[in-house]
């Protein structure tokens, strides 16, 4: 055990005095060792990161005309999959996806990630997948109204298609 000790100054002529440590030490989790909660935390913020950029690049395509095509659209979607994975990776694996994480459960089950961890890691995914496409909606909501209203889109018809394309992974 190591003692800490209080300088005193050389000019008072004081000694060293020992300090008693406050309480038990306080023991450490192993390494790597992350809780359930702090997962399932990474796992929404992942899974927001890339439901937000991505699908943003798609209304910034379809309702601004921002982007010129799918390779444009595509890098985004890149960059926000890389952007999640390296934000998330280390604490849950960065499944991001409730068909990776239904794969890792039956197919590469270990003692990190089973059955047992699979409903909180997808209704974490559900819970980030929603919160991005909320926070696209708040951000495009007038725009995807004035768009539907310039090209005669009734919600619910076939040609409501156009607009509603946004909120998944579809660009033509």
């Amino acid at each position: 055990m190591i003692e800490r000790t209080q300088a005193a100054s050389d000019d008072t002529g004081l000694d060293l005095v020992p300090i008693q440590p406050e309480g038990p030490p306080k023991q450490a989790k192993r390494q790597g060792e992350v809780s359930l909660w702090r997962q399932m935390c990474a796992e929404t913020i992942g899974t927001f990161i890339i439901v937000q950029m991505g699908t943003g690049a798609i209304m910034s395509a379809i309702f601004d005309n921002a982007l010129a095509g799918l390779f444009q659209i595509a890098s985004v979607w890149i960059i926000a999959v890389t952007v999640a994975i390296s934000t998330t990776g280390s604490i849950s694996g960065a499944h991001l996806n409730p068909a990776m994480s239904i794969a890792f459960a039956t197919v590469r089950r270990n003692a990190s990630f089973g059955l047992g961890k699979l409903l909180a890691y997808i209704g974490s995914q559900l819970v980030g997948a929603i919160g991005g496409s909320l926070c696209n909606l708040a951000l495009y909501h007038k725009k995807i109204l004035q768009f539907e209203a310039e090209k005669g889109i009734i919600r619910g018809s076939v040609e409501s298609i156009v607009s509603a394309k946004a909120f998944g992974e579809y660009f033509s």
